[in-house]
């Protein structure tokens, strides 16, 4: 099934109708481990935005995993699963991306000079939304 932007845009559409999502890394172990995280959509894409802190076990697992698998959705019939490649954010945001990070919620703001806290930005490889509410499930898949 060839993806359009039609559908493009209803994910997008999804991933910005939702604030949290359940984030999977790999220890350097091998070891599973996943957090709770608010994300932010970046501008025109698909690319994903976190924040965590230096010494939690996602940023540890990132440096060593960089891919990471996300689950967006709350109780609802449909989901997001998502996964890609994680790097550090170490340049500057777009104005546009400031203001939708620092907007999505009361207490998200964009921080850039608190040593602990680090931007990760998620580029897709794999995207697949479901709703198994519909009869057949409704399902698209994009592979990057």
């Amino acid at each position: 099934m060839e993806i359009t932007s039609t559908d493009l845009s209803f994910i997008r559409g999804f991933l910005l109708s939702h604030r949290f999502s359940v984030v999977a890394t790999v220890t350097a172990e091998g070891d599973p481990e996943c957090a709770k995280v608010e994300y932010f959509l970046l501008e025109g894409g698909l690319d994903l935005v976190f924040r965590t802190q230096r010494d939690s076990r996602k940023y540890q697992n990132i440096i060593h995993h960089p891919t990471v698998a996300l689950e967006i959705g709350d109780l609802d019939t449909d989901t997001v699963q998502y996964e890609g490649v994680a790097e550090e954010f170490l340049g500057v945001f777009s104005k546009r991306d400031s203001v939708a990070i620092a907007s999505r919620s009361r207490k998200s703001r964009v921080i850039y000079d608190e040593d602990d806290i680090v931007y990760f930005v998620v580029r897709p490889t794999w995207v697949r939304y479901t709703n198994v509410a519909t009869r057949p499930w409704k399902q698209l898949e994009i592979n990057f």
